[in-house]
C-alpha cells in the first residue's frame, strides 16, 4: 500500500546535518510517509550515511546520482516516489513532530487541494534573529481563481514563489504534467512553481507556521561562483514573462518585479568579480536581454530599490564601462562600511 506522504530530501556534503536533520522527519507523529534521500553526488561521507539510515529505517529509501544539483536530485525523487502528496524537506532546516500530522488535517479539511502552500520563520544563524512570514488564508477551486490571486499572493519572493519546502504537492499533478525542475544551479525552485501554478485546479494558503528555514553563512548564491549566472537570471525572468502573456496579466506590479530583479540580477552578475573586465561588461550591457530590461524600466518609470540604482542603470543604458567602476567602487565602499559598523557594533 501507497504512503500518504513523500517526503523528498536532496543530499549534497551536508554530512554534519544528516543525523540530527532525519530525526525531524522520522519523529513524525503522523506515520504514513516515506522518505526518499537523495545523494547527489556528494563527496563526504553523506551518501554512506543514507545508505546506513536505509538499512535500519523500513520507511526510508536512498538513490544516487553524479553531481547535477538539487533539481535534478528532487527530480529523481518524484520518479521514484509513492505517496498522494510529496513534501520538500532540506536536511539543514526544522520541522516540528506534529508537521505531516497538521499538513494532513489541512489537506482533509479543505478537500484535498492540488497544492498546500504554509507559512514559516526564518531563523539566521549569523545575527541570532527569528523572523515569522505568514500568509493570508487563500482557498483557490479552480486555475482561474489562482490566476486572480497570483499577482497579491503568489508573486515574488516575499511571498515564497522561490521555495518548495513550504508547499506540499500532489502527486499526480506533476506527474500527469510531466511537472520537474529545470536543470539551472539556482532558481530553479521558482521555475518550478511557475509550471506547478499554471496546471493545478486547486490552491490553499495556510497562516499556520510549519516550516522553520535556518539561514547559514556559507552556501549562500550570491556568494559563491556559478558557471552562467546571468544565463540563468535571464532564463528565470523568460519564464516569468511567459506566464505574465498566457495567463494575460495585464499588471504592471508584475513587470516591475521581474524586470526590476533581473536589473538587479545584471548588477550582481558584474559586481561578482574581483575585478570585472570590459569585455565581459560590453557581452551583458549589449546584450538584447539587458537592452529591452532597461527599456522596460524607464518605461515603467521604475528603478531598481538598490544602492545607487539609478546611476548604475544610466551606466548600463550609455554602456559606459568607467562611469560603472566608479559607482561600483562607491556601492562596495558603503557597503563594506556598513558591514564593518554592523559587525562592531551590533
Amino acid at each position: 500500500m501507497s504512503p500518504f506522504f513523500s517526503v523528498i530530501i536532496p543530499i549534497y556534503n551536508v554530512s554534519r546535518f544528516i543525523d540530527s536533520g532525519i530525526q525531524y522527519v522520522l519523529n513524525q507523529s503522523y506515520p504514513d510517509f516515506e522518505v526518499l534521500l537523495i545523494d547527489d553526488g556528494s563527496t563526504d561521507d553523506s551518501g554512506e550515511k543514507c545508505e546506513r539510515l536505509a538499512a535500519v529505517h523500513q520507511q526510508v529509501k536512498c538513490f544516487h546520482q553524479s553531481n547535477s544539483g538539487s533539481g535534478p536530485a528532487r527530480n529523481l525523487g518524484i520518479q521514484n516516489a509513492r505517496g498522494e502528496y510529496i513534501v520538500f524537506f532540506d536536511i539543514d532546516d526544522k520541522i516540528d513532530e506534529t508537521f505531516l500530522e497538521t499538513v494532513f488535517e489541512g489537506l482533509r479539511n479543505r478537500n484535498h487541494p492540488d497544492v498546500l502552500m504554509f507559512s514559516y520563520d526564518s531563523y539566521d544563524v549569523r545575527y541570532k534573529t527569528l523572523t515569522p512570514v505568514i500568509f493570508k488564508d487563500v482557498d483557490c477551486k479552480s486555475n482561474e481563481e489562482i490566476r486572480t490571486i497570483y499577482v497579491d499572493q503568489l508573486l515574488g519572493l516575499e511571498h515564497a514563489n522561490g521555495f518548495v519546502w513550504n508547499k506540499v504537492y500532489r502527486r499526480c499533478l506533476l506527474v500527469d504534467n510531466a511537472i520537474t525542475f529545470p536543470r539551472l544551479l539556482i532558481q530553479q525552485d521558482e521555475v518550478f512553481n511557475l509550471y506547478v501554478y499554471r496546471k493545478a485546479t486547486s490552491l490553499v494558503i495556510s497562516p499556520k507556521v510549519l516550516y522553520h528555514y535556518v539561514v547559514y553563512d556559507k552556501g549562500n548564491t550570491r556568494s559563491r561562483y556559478i558557471p552562467e549566472r546571468f544565463h540563468i537570471y535571464n532564463t528565470v525572468k523568460d519564464e516569468f514573462l511567459k506566464l505574465y502573456q498566457e495567463w494575460d496579466l495585464d499588471d504592471e506590479r508584475m513587470l516591475k518585479y521581474v524586470y526590476g530583479r533581473f536589473f538587479r540580477n545584471i548588477i550582481l552578475t558584474l559586481n561578482f568579480s574581483k575585478k570585472v573586465s570590459k569585455r565581459e561588461f560590453k557581452h551583458i550591457v549589449e546584450s538584447e536581454d539587458t537592452i529591452s530590461c532597461v527599456k522596460a524600466l524607464k518605461f515603467l518609470n521604475d528603478c531598481p530599490d538598490i544602492f545607487c540604482g539609478r546611476q548604475y542603470l544610466s551606466a548600463i543604458e550609455k554602456q559606459d564601462f568607467v562611469k560603472y567602476r566608479l559607482i561600483r567602487f562607491m556601492d562596495h565602499f558603503v557597503k563594506n562600511l556598513k558591514w564593518t559598523v554592523k559587525k562592531h557594533f551590533i
